[in-house]
Parts: C-alpha cells; sequence; structure tokens
C-alpha cells in the first residue's frame, strides 16, 4: 500500500517534470482555486453562519412595516407606530429601535461623514451589551410627546 503510494508520487514527479510551464500555470491555478475558497468562505462563515455576538441572539428579531396600498415592505418605521407596537406587545420581551446614516465630521479644514447610529435606551437592555461610545440615551428623547430639537 505504501509502496503503491510511493510508486504513483515518482510517476507524478516524472510527469510534472516533462512539462513545467504546464506543472507551474496548474500549481498556480490551483492555489488560486484554494485561495478563493478560503476566502469566500471565511466571509460566509463570519456573516451567516456564526451567531451575533450577543446573549440570547437567536431571539433577536427586525420588525418592518409594509405598504397597505403598495406592498412595499419600509425598514424605516414610524416612531408613533413603534411607541404603539412597544406599548401594546406582549409577544416580546423588549422592544427599541435604531437608525443609521451618514453625518458629517470636520476634524479639522475640509467635511468628512462618518457612519452613525441612533439608537433608544432600551437597545443595550435588549441585546445584553453596552454602549462603547457616545452620548447618554435619554428616555424623554424617545417619547412620543417630546419635543423637537432645534437642527
Amino acid at each position: 500500500m505504501v509502496s503503491d503510494f510511493l510508486g504513483d508520487l515518482r510517476y507524478a514527479g516524472r510527469a510534472l517534470g516533462r512539462s513545467p510551464g504546464f506543472s507551474a500555470l496548474a500549481i498556480v491555478i490551483m492555489a488560486l482555486g484554494i485561495g478563493a475558497n478560503t476566502a469566500v468562505f471565511t466571509v460566509v462563515n463570519a456573516v451567516l453562519l456564526k451567531p451575533l455576538p450577543y446573549p440570547g441572539a437567536d431571539r433577536i428579531v427586525t420588525v418592518t412595516s409594509r405598504s397597505v396600498a403598495t406592498g412595499e415592505i419600509n425598514p424605516l418605521v414610524n416612531l408613533l407606530n413603534f411607541v404603539d407596537w412597544r406599548d401594546q406587545s406582549s409577544s416580546f420581551e423588549a422592544m427599541a429601535t435604531y437608525r443609521g446614516g451618514e453625518a458629517p465630521v470636520t476634524p479639522g479644514d475640509t467635511a468628512e461623514f462618518a457612519q452613525h447610529a441612533n439608537v433608544d435606551g432600551n437597545s443595550f437592555a435588549s441585546s445584553a451589551s453596552s454602549r462603547s461610545s457616545g452620548a447618554r440615551s435619554l428616555p424623554k428623547n424617545w417619547r412620543s410627546e417630546a419635543p423637537r430639537g432645534r437642527r
């Protein structure tokens, strides 16, 4: 069995030695294929297969709204609808809102845009995580009767 394997290796080495250009091309193509496969699996594993880094991540859901007239799904939920859903819900342990976007930042003479997310105070309790940076979240900012600030 081992002698058969060694014989096969010797034969493969002789065959590769007869056409080194083809051999080099085949090795490069195999290396690129293996590298591409590894890269794709790494992305799929990180994005789709690994659970979210929160306790109880399998219980986190996203709720959206659907237009009655057009049937289109709108990921941006009206704040008043959210307040109604939160107050009347008995199916969810906690509900929180977030909205992402870009905001101008001026570190020097030029303005740049930075990604940000506005979250309500219940977001951290819902995900059992803590805030890493940013301003305190005040409950009065998220009540439907809260006064609108200057923009």
